[in-house]
């Protein structure tokens, strides 16, 4: 039988960074979007954009709110429920992906 060893410590850091990577590309994303919108020139453009800025900051936070809340856990359901309001809530699968460090975790 293989022994596996897993440092819990490391897999919440791998969690925290793909919470920032999610926060980065989001942002990028979103911006894009708003280049998109102001090419349009239309009369809503401004409130667009300003739908577009506000889904960032509610994304920025919960995913703030999010590592501060794995850095605090003290078990694999807290880092699972720490997900809870960002984007990979109900992804299961991929948080525990990056907790464990593995490329595929299948959940019956």
């Amino acid at each position: 039988m293989k022994n596996l060893r897993f440092n819990f410590e490391e897999g919440k850091q791998r969690v925290i960074v793909m919470l920032e990577e999610h926060i980065d590309s989001f942002t990028h994303d979103m911006l894009q979007d708003i280049g998109i919108v102001i090419n349009r020139d239309k009369d809503e453009t401004v409130d667009q954009i300003e739908d577009i800025i506000e889904s960032i900051r509610l994304n920025s936070n919960a995913c703030e709110n999010a590592i501060l809340k794995v850095k605090s856990a003290t078990s694999i359901i807290e880092v699972i429920e720490a997900m809870d309001g960002t984007g990979f809530e109900g992804m299961e699968e991929t948080v525990l992906n990056e907790l464990f460090g593995l490329e595929s975790v299948t959940i019956d």
